[in-house]
């Protein structure tokens, strides 16, 4: 092998070596720029919000499920205790105290140093902060959409259920060996 050939082949290495090394740098955020971004998407008070709509949507869930039944005044006490106690439990898991650290590890493993710091540099801006103020009303529309779809697809999954439990059923009489 010719020196030249050698030195070339060493100098690859080096560069390479410096890319990987570059990356793996570049690859982690740092905590203060991820609190940063944090900060100017108003994430706590979006998660915060997300937890309330998610305690107010199980409440209402649930009072749907035994809406064509009376209930007597304990039964009522009952359920709104349970209610209550859901909704305690969805808050305090779903709190920011409790929720930030694990989104800071996400934002570190996904996001790049110059990613983060173009996020930021975006949510500063008026149309990011017009972003940051319009998404809460996107996601309601969004979820009420979903809400509405389901609603449409429930009694043919209900249906689906049916059939395949009635197949299942009908195979219990079935000699044929069980699947190992």
């Amino acid at each position: 092998m010719r020196l030249s050939s050698c030195v070339r082949q060493m100098g690859l290495a080096v560069a390479l070596s410096s890319v990987v090394v570059g990356t793996a740098w570049a690859a982690q955020p740092s905590d203060k720029s991820i609190a940063a971004l944090l900060a100017v998407t108003q994430s706590e008070q979006l998660m915060e919000d997300m937890s309330a709509r998610m305690a107010q949507s199980m409440h209402q869930s649930m009072m749907g499920m035994f809406q064509n039944q009376k209930l007597n005044a304990r039964q009522m006490e009952v359920l709104d205790s349970m209610s209550r106690e859901m909704g305690v439990l969805v808050r305090d898991e779903m709190s920011w105290e409790v929720q930030r650290p694990q989104i800071v590890k996400i934002y570190q493993s996904v996001f790049t140093q110059k990613e983060v710091d173009a996020q930021i540099a975006f949510y500063r801006s008026a149309a990011g902060q017009s972003m940051v103020k319009k998404m809460p009303q996107v996601t309601e529309q969004s979820m009420a959409l979903m809400q509405e779809r389901m609603k449409i697809m429930m009694p043919r999954f209900q249906a689906l259920a049916e059939k395949a439990a009635a197949q299942v059923q009908e195979l219990k009489s079935d000699p044929a060996p069980a699947a190992p």
